[in-house]
């Protein structure tokens, strides 16, 4: 059983916090690291069993350690509010500072697109800044060990979740979070001392509330810049769909005109041969009357 320490953050402290989608043994793995079985409730499958930000202070191997379970956070089926609001409060947990974010993925569900999603959301709500602090964490190994595969040829075989890991640095760890005690207890010394490594490449420093108000802004600013280019589209297609009415209009106005004109001129045409057949007629009248007179004999 781990010892638990006080609940103020020490400067010592190790500050972790667990992301990922629901199911994919988050809860599972905040117990290994914990040395717990059931502090954090877990379940694999796609139901939610930790519906808010949890977390536990302990000590590991003469290190002070505050591990943060979090919600599936990225869940298609969560609004953008509630996201922002249960990070905000993951990061006050591990106030001054996260020193390092386990993105959890399942080797045991098949990679979706709502997956790439939710790498694109990660990003999204905690910026570029992040990568500098992730490791990705694959739970259920043995499926690969059933099906003859390697976790690289895996991670190579969805391009975008290769390109997640590569900006991550590469750090990445496959874990069985069903090990018998010996093997768990090898496991989380594996994470603790990638922990550690990644901390003195960052030079101890962490994912702050500064990094976070950062990535809002950049994420308002992204969110504005789309709002706007969606507007623009929507304007020049209004004004191309304005146009091509015009046209439309104008062609309709043109036709409409040409065919009374053609109309009006038919009757012109008639009018004119109409004139014209009056006018031979009265010619010859008159011719007949001119002749009639001279030679005082009527013509027929």
């Amino acid at each position: 059983m781990a010892e638990e320490t006080s609940s103020d953050c020490e400067d010592n402290e190790i500050r972790v916090v667990l992301v990922g989608k629901t199911g994919v043994g988050k809860s599972a793995t905040a117990n290994l690291l914990c040395n717990e079985e059931n502090f954090f409730l877990s379940r694999s499958g796609s139901s939610a069993v930790t519906e808010t930000c949890k977390h536990k202070k302990v000590q590991l191997d003469d290190k002070n350690v505050l591990v943060v379970d979090t919600p599936g956070l990225f869940d298609s089926q969560r609004v953008e509010e509630e996201t922002k609001l249960e990070i905000k409060k993951c990061i006050d947990m591990c106030a001054p500072s996260i020193h390092a974010i386990l993105y959890v993925v399942s080797l045991s569900l098949r990679l979706t697109p709502e997956d790439i999603d939710t790498f694109n959301s990660f990003v999204t709500f905690f910026g570029e800044d992040m990568y500098k602090y992730t490791i990705v964490i694959f739970t259920n190994p043995d499926k690969l060990s059933k099906e003859g595969q390697t976790l690289e040829n895996y991670i190579v075989d969805s391009p975008k979740l290769d390109a997640f890991v590569k900006k991550c640095s590469n750090r990445k760890l496959a874990i069985d979070n069903n090990a018998s005690k010996l093997f768990a207890d090898q496991q989380r010394r594996t994470i603790l001392k990638y922990i550690e490594l990644m901390m003195h490449t960052n030079d101890g420093k962490g994912y702050t509330n500064k990094d976070f108000t950062e990535a809002g802004k950049k994420l308002i600013q992204k969110t504005l810049k789309r709002y706007e280019n969606e507007y623009k589209k929507k304007l020049d297609k209004a004004k191309e769909d304005y146009k091509i009415q015009i046209r439309k209009e104008l062609d309709k106005e043109y036709r409409n005109e040409m065919k009374r004109l053609k109309e009006q001129n038919k009757k012109l045409e008639k009018q004119v041969k109409d004139l014209e057949t009056k006018f031979k007629e009265q010619s010859l009248d008159d011719a007949r009357e001119e002749i009639s007179m001279t030679t005082g004999s009527k013509l027929w």
